[in-house]
């Protein structure tokens, strides 16, 4: 009987990271009976390890109603329990991608400005091939490096900070793409 138990509780966890947010992100994609998600295409782009949890980006593509397909890109925080892997805040959202011609797409959030472990996020779907790896300007100043991985670029830090702006940068350490934050003046700095 507790064998039969233990079977139970064992099957509903993730033993990595990368499970835990794939299980949530199909468990999300179930819910848009309007917009299928292609499964064939949910895949973890890149992990960034922070203490404690690893933050993962999950890209997939869905089905829009005209037929069109959303290219999607989600960040999930996954922490480690005592029975394997459980997926905390993230965020995300879907858009037309490649198909807009955009060299970049970037999205952006932060977890919760009112926990103590709070943390910070740009994310994004690179499609221009020359672009090697981005540096992630945020509003206090500090600037991070970021490798392209999978087409994806992921910045992630503690605390609640907002970005001032991406710059795409080719294997010779060449700009070839700025994104600007709307609404952030240059050197604005953050509350």
């Amino acid at each position: 009987m507790l064998s039969a138990v233990l079977v139970l509780v064992i099957a509903g966890r993730s033993f990595t990271p990368e499970r835990a947010v794939l299980k949530e992100a199909m468990r999300l994609g179930e819910g848009w009976t309007q917009t299928p998600v292609d499964s064939s295409t949910v895949q973890v782009l890149q992990t960034v390890a922070m203490e404690g949890r690893t933050i993962a980006v999950v890209g997939l593509t869905r089905v829009e109603r005209d037929g069109q397909r959303s290219e999607c890109l989600f960040v999930y925080e996954a922490v480690r329990t005592r029975l394997g892997w459980k997926t905390g805040g993230g965020g995300g959202g879907c858009g037309p991608g490649a198909r807009l011609g955009l060299p970049v797409w970037i999205g952006s959030g932060q977890n919760s400005s009112a926990s103590a472990d709070a943390w910070s996020r740009v994310y994004g779907l690179v499609y221009a091939d020359e672009m090697d790896h981005a540096e992630v300007v945020w509003t206090d100043g500090l600037v991070q490096d970021v490798e392209v991985v999978h087409g994806s670029l992921l910045a992630v830090r503690e605390g609640t900070h907002q970005y001032e702006q991406v710059r795409g940068l080719d294997a010779e350490g060449h700009v070839v793409y700025v994104h600007e934050r709307p609404g952030v003046s240059p050197g604005k700095q953050e509350p």
